[in-house]
This record gives structure tokens, sequence and C-alpha cells, in this order.
């Protein structure tokens, strides 16, 4: 065994300023797995010693950093390992770093000594690094396998403790997803390259792998590595409505670790990361959502459509009906147009069949934005913020009674011919139930249809009504449909079995309480009312 003593390394300011740089001193631990990645270790095991003094509660604490790589010469370690900003990486776009400071980053953590054996054709070497950068170069006269570091520095148990802590999740955070096995205590942390969402899309090149998946975050996740290596992760819109992450050749990190160099290495990277989202995310995107309710993922279509809908999207079948249907975009355009609302209903009922069958109108199967607000966020995308309406509110399909006891009907006969006494053009008063099909009408005494029991769009009723449209049939209705099961209306057919005469005319009034019916007006209809019972 020989040796060399009070070797320095050289760069002295210019170290310690790149050292400070690091915001959290662990971050060496990255450095020297990539150092080991790049002399091709396909492993690299991390573990932790603490060796207490026998009369105090302080003592030696060790953390272990061991490799597999091609080791290194005495050529190798005079020229590069303690040599700053001396790289043969800078032309090898299939090494991680760049500025040859990997190694003396392990000066962020301060250590008491750095103790590295190596060794490669044939010469095995320790070097033993003092706190004032010098080291000692000795010769072994035993081989040493790929690459071992020990970083030695005093402190108590309780440091130690943290220290392995924060070495494990600092390892975890930049290394995660590196080629080479990564060990920490004997624990494999590497992770598959993934975001975790059962909706994420995989590109995987010769020289970049690129995962996306959608993201409803204002600002999402995106992450970039180097063979895996972390270089950045954070939250940032780059693509609306997008996670991702891209692992990359082309990519590397600035000189202080902290970001990612934009050069055109960088834009080449971007450029297909954008190509990927356009094109094979997208498809896929839209083909799951055709074939599923998940209505989730409708949400997450909004941010892929762009400014204008390519074709190919807006005529798939993709929106779900209550018949079991599927209807294109366009179509819930033209609908939502032409409706000015979009309808939907948690259930296919005769109603909605009459809408679909009477109006050529879709009503999507939907329990309503705030159970399943993914296809709200679709659906205002499309339909320019057209609101969106239950079917049940919007429209109603009265229940034509053709079993309506003879007695009772003979209260809407004789009422009928009070009116037209009055004037009135109303072909008959039907019995109807209007809360059979939906409750949207249980309020309302009657409406006016040329046919008796069709679909009846329940915004006519905000339409101001007079008393001279509902006696003098200024309309043109054919018959009042009157809803019978309404509490105003029951009391007249009782009535009636004792004065019939009187109970017209009461529900005759009672039918236009709410159509501003003047005294004068009134005086006739109560004439006519006597006139008939004379």
């Amino acid at each position: 065994m020989s040796s060399d003593t009070q070797v320095a390394i050289e760069a002295g300011d210019t170290l310690e300023n790149l050292v400070n740089q690091f915001t959290d001193p662990y971050a060496c631990l990255r450095e020297l797995i990539q150092n080991s990645m790049d002399a091709g270790s396909e492993s690299v095991d991390v573990w932790f010693e603490f060796n207490p003094y026998e009369d105090s509660q302080r003592g030696i604490a060790i953390i272990h950093l061991d490799d597999t790589g091609e080791g290194m010469t005495r050529r190798i370690i005079d020229t590069k390992l303690t040599q700053l900003f001396s790289s043969n990486k800078e032309d090898d776009l299939t090494k991680v770093g760049k500025f040859g400071i990997g190694f003396v980053s392990v000066f962020a953590l301060e250590p008491d000594a750095v103790i590295v054996d190596t060794g490669r054709d044939g010469e095995y070497w320790r070097l033993i690094f003092k706190k004032d950068r010098k080291f000692d170069r000795i010769l072994l006269n035993h081989p040493v396998e790929g690459t071992q570091i020990q970083i030695v520095k005093e402190t108590n148990e309780a440091e130690f403790e943290k220290m392995k802590r924060r070495s494990r999740d600092t390892i975890i955070f930049w290394c995660k997803h590196v080629e080479a096995e990564i060990t920490v205590e004997g624990e494999v942390i590497n992770q598959e390259f993934r975001l975790g969402h059962r909706h994420e899309y995989v590109h995987k090149g010769q020289d970049t792998e690129i995962v996306v998946a959608p993201s409803a975050d204002a600002e999402p996740f995106f992450g970039f590595y180097n063979r895996g290596l972390t270089l950045s992760e954070n939250t940032k819109e780059y693509h609306r409505g997008v996670a991702f992450k891209v692992s990359s050749r082309y990519l590397e990190h600035t000189l202080t670790r902290d970001n990612v160099i934009t050069d055109k290495n960088y834009d080449k990277a971007m450029a297909l990361l954008e190509d990927v989202i356009n094109g094979p995310f997208r498809k896929q995107l839209f083909d799951r959502a055709a074939n599923s309710l998940d209505y989730e993922l409708f949400g997450h279509l909004a941010p892929r459509l762009g400014k204008k809908i390519p074709s190919e999207f807006a005529n798939l079948p993709l929106l779900p009906t209550v018949s079991g249907e599927r209807v294109s975009i366009k179509t819930v355009q033209k609908a939502a147009k032409r409706q000015k609302m979009v309808l939907y209903s948690s259930t296919e009922t005769e109603l909605t069949k009459a809408i679909h069958r009477e109006k050529s109108v879709p009503v999507l199967l939907w329990e309503g934005p705030e159970t399943q607000p993914g296809l709200e966020r679709l659906l205002d995308r499309i339909t320019s913020g057209r609101p969106f309406v239950r079917a049940e509110k919007a429209w109603a399909l009265p229940q034509i009674l053709d079993r309506f006891p003879e007695t009772k009907k003979r209260l809407l006969i004789e009422a009928n011919r009070l009116m037209r006494e009055t004037g009135s053009k109303y072909k008959e008063l039907v019995p109807a139930d209007f809360g059979m099909h939906t409750d949207a009408m249980v309020d309302t005494l009657y409406i006016e249809q040329m046919n008796a029991g069709e679909l009846f769009f329940v915004g006519e009723l905000d339409k101001p009504k007079n008393w001279k449209n509902f006696l003098l049939g200024f309309v043109r209705a054919k018959h009042l449909v009157v809803n019978v099961t309404h509490p105003l209306i029951e009391p007249h057919f009782q009535l009636f079995q004792q004065r019939p005469m009187l109970a017209c005319y009461l529900f005759t009034k009672a039918l236009t309480i709410e159509d501003g019916l003047d005294a004068e007006t009134e005086s006739k209809l109560l004439q006519a009312a006597l006139e008939l019972n004379a």
C-alpha cells in the first residue's frame, strides 16, 4: 500500500460558491447516484451506520453509497473526480451531468470526512477527504468493485435518525424513476414512470418517454427527467387540463439543479409532448368516453376540443341519452340552439319518450351538474353556456283522463256551455292529471292546447294571460285542458250535485283567478249562469 497526502481539490472559492447554491444539502446524494449511473452502474445501495462514543451521546454517523459501476483509475481521479468543471460528459447525451460538480457537491453536507474506495483496470484506490478538502490518496492491495463512498459526520443519535429520513426522502424525490435499481437500507425505492391516473397515456420513443393524464387542477402537475432522474417537478399550466411527465435525453438541468435548461433540445421534447397530447392522448380520451359512462371523463374532454372542434370528434356518438342511444356533440349543439337549453333526465319516462318522438330533441342521461359536474364542463364548452334543465321542469305531458266519472264530466260540459254563452270558442273542457308525468305543473289550473294531451312547454305558463283570451277564445287552441286533481277544482264537483249552475259559475271564476277578470265581465258571467239556471 502506498499513499500521497495533503493533495487539495482545486477551485477554491468557486467550489464554495457552487456548494452553497444547493438549497438542500442532501441533494448531493442525487449527484452521487447520477455519477454512478453515468459510470454504468445498474444498482446503487445506500445504507447508514452510527457508531456511538463510549462516554457520550454523540458518535460517528456514516452514509454509505455503493455502486457497481466501472470505477476509476488514478488518471480519472486526478483529471475528473477532483477537478471542478472537468467533465467528459460535455457532448454525451447519454450522460445526465455536464458541469463536473457531481462529486464535490458532497461537501454541502459539511462532513468531517469523505472516504472513496474505487478501482479499475487492475488498480484500486482509497481517497480520504478531510474538512479542508485536502485528501490522502492510498493505493489498495485488494480489489474494489465499482465505487464505494462513505460520508462521515460527527453527530448525535437523534440527528442521525433525521439524517436517515432526509436522505431517504431526497433520494426518492430525485431518483424514484431512474433506470438503475436504487435501494435504501435494503428497500427498493424505484417507482414506475407513471402518473397513477386511470386515463393516462404512455408514449415510449427511442430517446424520450412521456406520460400524460387529464387533470382538473388549474395548475396541473408536471415533471421533467433525464433517464428517469428528476430534473424538475412542480405545478404549472403548460397545457390546459393535462398533467405530464417527460423523461428525455434532450433535457438537462441548470447548474444549480433547480430547473430545466430551455434550449433547442428542450424545445424538441416539448414539441413531442404537444404532439402526444393533441394526437393519441386526445383520441384515447374520446374513444373511452364513447364506450363508457364515465362522467368525470366527459369533463376532461372539454379542454381537448380546441377553438374549432374537429369533425371526427364532433360527429362521434358520444353523449348518453335516456333512450340508451349515444348522440354526437353536433346533435346536442343543434338541439341546444333550437331549444335554447340542454335537456336531461336521470331515467327514461313517457315524457322523455314524447320529447324525443314529437320534438326530435335528445334528453341526456344525467343526474345533473351538482352530482356529476364533469359533463357540465363539456356541455358548457360545446353549447356556449346554454342552461341545463331537467326535462321534467321544461316540458309537461298532461295525462288525459278518458275514464273520468260521468257525474264529474257533467260539470265540465255545463261550464263550457256557460263560457260559450259569454263568447268562448273552446271546443271542450278536457279533464287531465297534470302531476302524473311531472310536478312542473301541479299548481297549474289549466292549459290551452290544440290537441289535448300533447306535449306542453312549461315556459308558456310564464306568458301573461287575460280574461279575454280565456272567455272569448282569442286563442288558436281548441281545447281547455283542466287539472281536475288541483285542490281548488275538486270542491266544485261536490257542489255541482246540489247547485249545478252555481258550481259552474264558481268553477269558471276559479279558472280565471289569474287572468284579471274585471267586474263587468264577471257580471256578464253571472247573468249567463242565472239564465242557464232558469
